[in-house]
């Protein structure tokens, strides 16, 4: 990703009206936040169901309630449910 130097012209713009920084601030970091976890986990990826799979049967080894286990389990939230949802 590129970091360009701000223009001069968009600093005095800042400095004379500060919403427009806030403003300039929050869609980045609104950006940064909707898309760091797909730069960083491809949800698509076999290592990120390879853990779930990992995570599935650690549940139902040792989780011994069954409600408990739906809650929290393919009844609950899911890693690649999880994934899914902050793609869309």
């Amino acid at each position: 990703m590129d970091n360009p130097p701000i223009a001069e012209e968009d600093r005095a713009r800042y400095r004379q009206n500060r919403s427009a920084l806030t403003a300039l601030r929050d869609e980045l970091n609104t950006n940064f936040v909707q898309n760091f976890a797909d730069a960083v986990v491809d949800a698509d990826s076999p290592q990120l169901k390879m853990l779930q799979a990992i995570c599935d049967a650690d549940l139902e080894d040792n989780v011994k309630d069954p409600l408990l286990r739906e809650v929290v389990g393919r009844g609950g939230v899911r890693l690649d449910d999880v994934w899914a949802r902050r793609r869309s």
